[in-house]
């Protein structure tokens, strides 16, 4: 998503009765097009794109009929588009008789809030996997990295959109994928064929069939498949991607120094979920909110999640009516924030609605708890004494990644102490309170407060850093509260870039000798990976980024817009190429 355009779209305009009747059936007619199932049997992945979602009715078949086929690939994934996605109780209406009302129910119950963008869902117990685009096909496909083998053309204006919208369609299809579409149009017909797609000949056609066709194509299918990965770190980072990649049948091991997982950083005894709160759109607010719909959405209903809301206040004297305005006109839903105080007040305060607080250590040792993933503690392997054992290696330990690369990086690590407290005066907390530092509720009447920023390597919990933790508590809560109602610190600390940014992709270009350490210039490790860098706001951007990481990795549809993507490349520092400030 682009710095400028707004976060929210609207709904689609549907009330009450006046839902649209059902489309005729038709999805035998697509599966025949498609060649399904016989194209999808046996094969470890198959991605269908559809670019009008409208219901959802094309999905549903599709994934009924995947479930239905025995033969049928190891995972399905369906990427779709959406510029005015329905609400969820006109979907609920509209699907309460229809003939997949179970699955209906799985998507309405995932449903997204209304926010421009990419949005990942996962069924079947990661089997099946939705990606939506909420934004206008054309604009969406620009952006986005969507390999596939089998494209449904629906809801297009043949007069305006197909030209540049199938090119685009056109550069991401994987050799041999089919192509479908309703309207027979001349239009259609001529982009189509101008973008290299072989149609079926009208007379090859039974009555009625679709036009269709197939992409040649002259992309090279991968050397090396990856189907063994090495993730050094068990940390957030580490473990996201981990359970991401388990996800699509790879085998992962995990190797931490540490005796158990989320050692270091991601110990911290409450991390905050929230979206960042910025006057204007930056590359990183953008990211904020993308993480925040997709971390809610992957911590929803485990243990090791608080959905407590968070409350966030403005800073004193920060016209908070200017801050208001500006959350109006980048187009926040009233679901995601909402400001909450006065409109005159100052500070002003805002609710993130579905924000909370995650036990993170917790939620990393579920991410582990998988079939594919094995892991190994207190071990620390070198990239040179991975060589040969693995298709692909991951870095995710962030403060120890330049001993890992063996270079001198320009990664930060920032001290950071929490402070545990237990009071009377907090019984009533029941929100993470947010701004200078944050106030999160633990169970009778405790709560966490945190966390220092000091530049020093000190791990030991310093009283000083205590009483600065009080005064935020003060500030935040009104709670007046003393070194004697301290019941536990910890320390840790964030590892951060010099733009903030994690750093999230493949490392190219850096075998050899000039390149990693320790390593034969003749005998490369394979590819490796970074995901490093995520500072304060790891559980906010571990979950998605460990999504892109994993289909970046395996060439599958990234749910992350391109822009995005580069702002976050793994060799911005490391290879040479700084960029500015996002």
């Amino acid at each position: 998503m682009a710095v400028t355009e707004r976060l929210a779209l609207p709904y689609a305009d549907l009330h009450g009765d006046a839902l649209p009747a059902a489309p005729a059936p038709g999805h035998a007619r697509l599966m025949a097009a498609h060649q399904l199932p016989q194209r999808w049997q046996g094969r470890r992945q198959f991605t269908v794109v559809d670019t009008g979602f409208g219901s959802g009715q094309t999905f549903l078949a599709t994934w009924a009929a995947w479930r239905a086929d025995p033969a049928r690939s190891r995972r399905l994934t369906f990427v779709a588009f959406a510029p005015h996605p329905w609400h969820p109780e006109d979907l609920r209406r509209h699907h309460t008789a229809g003939p997949h009302p179970d699955l209906a129910r799985a998507l309405i119950d995932q449903w997204p809030l209304p926010c421009r963008g990419p949005h990942l869902r996962h069924f079947d117990d990661g089997r099946v996997t939705l990606l939506l685009w909420l934004d206008d096909v054309a604009t969406a496909l620009a952006s986005a990295d969507t390999p596939f083998d089998a494209c449904h053309l629906a809801g297009l204006d043949p007069a305006a959109s197909p030209p540049t919208l199938i090119q685009h369609l056109a550069r991401q299809a994987r050799p041999g994928a089919t192509v479908a579409c309703d309207r027979d149009a001349a239009s259609v017909r001529d982009a189509l064929t101008a973008s290299g797609a072989t149609l079926a000949h009208a007379a090859d056609r039974p009555p009625g069939a679709m036009l269709h066709g197939t992409w040649t194509g002259d992309q090279a299918a991968p050397a090396r498949p990856t189907r063994s990965v090495a993730v050094l770190g068990a940390g957030l980072a580490g473990c996201s991607v981990a359970r991401a990649l388990a996800r699509h049948g790879v085998a992962v091991t995990v190797f931490d120094p540490a005796a158990h997982a989320a050692s270091g950083a991601s110990a911290a005894p409450r991390m905050v979920v929230r979206p960042w709160l910025t006057r204007r759109p930056t590359t990183a607010s953008n990211l904020s909110v993308q993480g925040f719909l997709h971390a809610v959405t992957a911590y929803r209903g485990h243990p090791a999640w608080q959905p407590c809301g968070v409350h966030q206040r403005s800073k004193p004297g920060d016209a908070p009516l200017r801050m208001a305005a500006a959350l109006a006109e980048q187009g926040w839903p009233a679901g995601l924030l909402r400001q909450i105080s006065a409109p005159d007040a100052d500070p002003a305060w805002f609710e993130a609605v579905h924000g909370g607080a995650l036990d993170a250590a917790a939620w990393c040792a579920a991410q582990l708890d998988h079939p594919d993933i094995d892991v190994r503690l207190s071990h620390a392997p070198t990239l040179a004494r991975l060589h040969g054992r693995f298709d692909a290696v991951v870095i995710a330990c962030a403060g120890a990644t330049p001993a890992v690369l063996g270079r001198s990086l320009p990664l930060s690590r920032t001290r950071g102490q929490t402070t545990t407290v237990a009071a009377a005066a907090l019984h009533d907390l029941h929100t993470v309170r947010c701004g200078d530092g944050y106030v999160a509720p633990l169970p009778g009447g405790r709560a966490v407060v945190g966390a220092s920023y000091d530049r020093d390597d000190d791990p030991e919990v310093r009283p000083q850093s205590h009483l600065e933790n009080l005064d935020r508590l003060q500030r935040l809560t009104g709670a007046a509260l003393t070194a004697a109602d301290v019941t536990a610190g910890w320390v840790g600390f964030r590892a951060a870039w010099p733009d903030r940014l994690p750093a999230v992709g493949a490392l190219d270009g850096l075998n050899g000798p000039d390149g990693l350490d320790g390593l034969d210039a003749q005998e490369p490790p394979g590819p490796v990976w970074l995901a490093s860098g995520y500072a304060s706001r790891g559980a906010v951007w571990a979950p998605l980024l460990g999504e892109v990481l994993a289909a970046q990795m395996l060439q599958r549809p990234v749910p992350l817009a391109r822009d995005l993507q580069h702002a976050l490349r793994a060799t911005r520092f490391i290879g040479g190429d700084a960029p500015g400030r996002g």
